[in-house]
This record gives structure tokens, C-alpha cells and sequence, in this order.
């Protein structure tokens, strides 16, 4: 879950957080902040699937853990946007 927090919440709540912030308050968005933001998200999704989900169907184990739990709340914010 650490590594969780500093790819995938790092980055998917910075993309969120400016994109939304500043399309609400009718300001341009950042877009290269935005961008920044959106290659660390990719980056971070790419690894959770290479690496984390690889051999298996969820994060930690053969079985849902609060891990995922979690990934599913940070992975569906930033989504919603688009």
C-alpha cells in the first residue's frame, strides 16, 4: 500500500485535483502540470499491471484485500473526468 500511495494516489489525485479545480472555478487548466501528472498516472497503471497484478487477480494475494479496496477508490477519481 505504500507503493500504492506514492504512484498511484500521488498521481491520480494531483490530475484529479487540477483538473477538476480548475475546469470548477472556470480557470484553463494547467496543461502541463496536467500532463506531468497524467504520465506518472500512466506509468504507475502500467506497473500495477506488470508487476502487482501480474500472476494474479488482485494486488496482495489470490483473494480481495483492503489493498484493492483502496486502488479501486484511487484508480476511479481521476477517471471520472474524462
Amino acid at each position: 500500500m505504500a507503493w500504492q500511495h506514492l504512484n498511484i494516489r500521488s498521481f491520480g489525485s494531483q490530475y484529479f485535483r487540477h483538473k477538476l479545480f480548475a475546469t470548477a472555478r472556470g480557470e484553463p487548466v494547467d496543461e502541463k502540470k496536467l500532463s506531468v501528472y497524467a504520465k506518472g498516472l500512466e506509468t504507475a497503471l502500467r506497473q500495477m499491471d506488470t508487476v502487482w497484478l501480474k500472476d494474479r487477480p488482485f494486488i496482495a494475494t489470490e483473494d480481495l484485500t483492503i489493498a484493492d479496496l483502496l486502488a479501486v477508490c484511487e484508480l476511479e477519481q481521476p477517471g471520472n473526468l474524462d
